[in-house]
């Protein structure tokens, strides 16, 4: 293999920002009628015990997976640049190797605590054999984050492209005919069955690349002590994440298991889509910041490009969300969603933080200071948990889409202190334009959407979403054009 010298400019930012926001969107449009005819069928009780299993096999994941699928995508694309094939074969064999004892002690873990995961995830029923059937998705899983490490560090980037499609494709065809057969009985079916396939979508592009391998020897296992030493330290992380995930629905789900099911509706499109012009990333951006320089201009250049892109390409998107949420929520979910409506426009509102907090929040995993990372995390986390706990105990659906927005910004505001006392990170002028602009128009959006809809309320909605659009297409076709014209 040939390394590739890393570029930053806007044009390659750009070019892979658009690259998987549109393999996002695709993957959106095929969600929007899985999604559809899932709650139809399940119902929201239905919807709430798939996003409870979820987030349960997530937590249960990040606890034991060692954090491979990230620490190893640093390690693999050093080897890679390097191009020494040899020593790539080997970073890849250590992957997988880790991922595989990860797998283990995962499946082993979610069964044998089974018991405990039924009774602090679910008030009604028994689920304790769901969980035991369960637990090879969590193997899998583990599996997948090691072949998608591989190709990330290794820059296929089309492949992992071409991966996302398939599986979003494969989880509608395995979805609707079980739902349809047998409605609440299939979920667990459809979990391992969409698990499985998208392990073995992955397997196929990355041992194309670099042949499969293991070596489970404690010797050889060592010799990725590093990688994995990183990678618990992401565990932590991560796992505050899944647990403020786990216990905010926990805390709703005891409350109504109704408004679990109309909670992660209202989160599946107010967070989730929305975060879809941020898969780019994980992908490229993290692998190009981890050869930044440790601090200074130059590293708070390279974060403000990425700020800057994204900020300008999820703002009309949010602004479009929020005034045609009455539109878009029942034509995704149904007409029984529509109470969460509210909550969805106002947690779509502190989307545009995320722009913001979510490339700055990369600096220090990719510097390998785990601790300051794990540090940050846990501070984002507890401020998530006491926003929508807090918000949902005062004013219920819409008091949690309230405490996701405050959340959004308070932590966008901790995480610019703490990168720039640690690291020099300063943002840009136009960081700082970009968003006030922008936020403005989100914030005059939402105030229409306060009201009814109507002929005036459509005409509003739609003027501020083409001056958001308009905006953001001038400024990146300038900055593109700037980019292209110094390359020559």
């Amino acid at each position: 293999m040939v390394s590739k010298k890393t570029d930053s400019s806007y044009s390659h930012i750009l070019k892979y920002t658009g690259l998987f926001g549109s393999v996002q969107a695709i993957g959106i449009l095929v969600n929007i009628v899985r999604t559809k005819i899932v709650a139809v069928l399940l119902g929201p009780v239905g919807v709430g015990m798939v996003s409870l299993f979820n987030s349960t096999i997530k937590f249960v994941g990040d606890i034991t997976n060692l954090g491979i699928a990230m620490s190893a995508v640093k390690d693999v694309s050093k080897a890679y640049e390097e191009g020494d094939q040899a020593t790539l074969e080997r970073a890849a064999t250590q992957v997988r190797s880790w991922c595989f004892v990860g797998a283990v002690i995962g499946m082993i873990a979610c069964a044998l605590f089974s018991p405990l995961l039924n009774s602090i995830t679910f008030d009604w029923g028994n689920h304790t054999l769901h969980f035991v059937l369960l637990s090879p998705v969590v193997a899998l899983t583990a599996l997948l984050g090691g072949e998608l490490a591989i190709l990330k560090g290794t820059r296929q980037l089309m492949d992992l492209a071409k991966i996302s499609i398939y599986g979003v494709l494969f989880s509608l065809i395995i979805s609707v005919p079980i739902y349809m057969q047998y409605n609440i009985s299939g979920i667990v079916p459809v979990l391992f069955l969409i698990a499985l396939s998208q392990f073995l979508i992955a397997f196929h592009y990355s041992s194309r690349i670099l042949p499969y391998r293991l070596q489970l020897r404690s010797r050889q296992l060592s010799a990725g002590s590093a990688m994995v030493k990183l990678g618990m330290s992401f565990v932590l992380a991560t796992v505050m994440a899944s647990g403020a995930d786990f216990i905010i629905r926990a805390f709703i789900n005891y409350s109504s298991q109704v408004d679990l099911g109309l909670y992660n509706a209202g989160y599946v499109i107010s967070v989730i889509y929305a975060s879809t012009v941020f898969s780019a990333m994980e992908s490229d951006y993290y692998p190009r910041l981890s050869s930044a320089p440790t601090r200074g201009a130059l590293l708070s250049a390279l974060v403000n490009r990425q700020i800057e892109v994204s900020v300008l390409i999820v703002s009309p998107m949010l602004v479009f969300l929020i005034f045609g949420m009455p539109i878009i929520l029942p034509l995704l979910f149904s007409s029984e969603f529509n109470a969460v409506i509210g909550m969805s426009q106002i947690a779509a509102l502190g989307m545009i933080f995320r722009g913001v907090y979510l490339p700055i929040e990369y600096i220090p995993l990719s510097r390998g200071d785990s601790m300051k990372y794990f540090f940050q995390e846990f501070i984002a986390a507890l401020m998530l948990v006491g926003g929508v706990v807090g918000g949902y105990s005062l004013h219920g659906l819409l008091g949690a889409g309230i405490g996701i927005a405050i959340s959004s910004f308070v932590e966008c505001v901790f995480v610019m202190f703490f990168s720039n006392y640690f690291y020099g990170y300063r943002p840009s002028n136009a960081v700082m334009r970009y968003l006030l602009i922008h936020l403005l128009i989100i914030a005059a959006a939402y105030y229409v959407a306060l009201n009814e809809p109507t002929g005036l309320y459509w005409v509003a909605g739609t003027s501020l979403f083409l001056l958001s659009l308009v905006l953001s297409l001038s400024t990146l076709k300038e900055k593109y054009s700037r980019s292209d014209s110094s390359k020559k």
